[in-house]
């Protein structure tokens, strides 16, 4: 599957999401429609190093893909087709940037322990300061969780000597990542045209197996209807 294409289909039907679990269930749904014979399910438990965790989306077909979803909002609400969505403002982009992350190591693992041939992280926000860049002359504790757009991701992340614990908490441990990216961030949707807080764009970082099966080419998702 080419998830690009598979976006800008999905983008094309669900512009926005209630929550994260709604965009979870819509792209699940679309990626069975798309692939009428493999096996999608949500929220299955796997090992990772030895712990139980629970992979967002889980897809069998020509290969094994685990892939990890965040939906990060600020707030809005709006009305699109006649349905009304009202979102909050999340904040915590600090948090949120290591959430990205650490869902990064995960699949890592996964494919690195042959439990999977594909790993895919994808953030959806619509918060801007996810991919634009710091102002001049700041370094924020958070600083190696940095995701704007151009920016290289390897090796070890952590948080700057003299963060609060409270603002660790339940995050201390460094990231550890295995393999090199670079941040890219692409158009998904404008939900209204007079609001910055509408404008939806999606970071995709993926991993995959060296010795992965073969690929099959990709369907056609031009003419895909996604259900409700």
């Amino acid at each position: 599957m080419d998830f690009r294409e598979l976006l800008a289909a999905l983008a094309g039907q669900r512009p926005v999401f209630h929550s994260e679990a709604d965009f979870q269930h819509a792209l699940a749904w679309l990626i069975h429609e798309v692939r009428p014979t493999a096996t999608v399910r949500l929220e299955i438990p796997r090992d990772i190093d030895g712990r139980r965790a629970h992979v967002d989306v889980w897809v069998v077909d020509d290969e094994r893909l685990a892939i990890e979803l965040k939906y990060l909002t600020t707030a809005l609400d709006t009305v699109v087709a006649g349905e009304q969505f009202q979102l909050r403002n999340q904040a915590a982009q600090d948090l949120g940037r290591y959430d990205i992350l650490k869902d990064l190591t995960r699949v890592e693992r996964l494919v690195a322990a042959g439990s999977a041939d594909r790993g895919i992280v994808l953030a959806l926000t619509s918060d801007s300061t996810y991919w634009r860049g710091p102002g001049l002359g700041t370094s924020p504790n958070y600083a190696a969780f940095r995701l704007m757009e151009g920016r290289k991701l390897s090796g070890t992340l952590a948080w700057a000597p003299g963060t609060g614990a409270g603002t660790m908490r339940g995050r201390e441990a460094s990231i550890e990542l295995r393999g090199a990216y670079v941040c890219r961030w692409s158009d998904y949707s404008v939900v209204r045209a007079d609001s910055s807080a509408a404008e939806l764009r999606y970071l995709l970082l993926e991993t995959r197996s060296l010795a992965g099966p073969a690929r099959e080419p990709d369907t056609d998702i031009s003419d895909v209807e996604v259900g409700s």
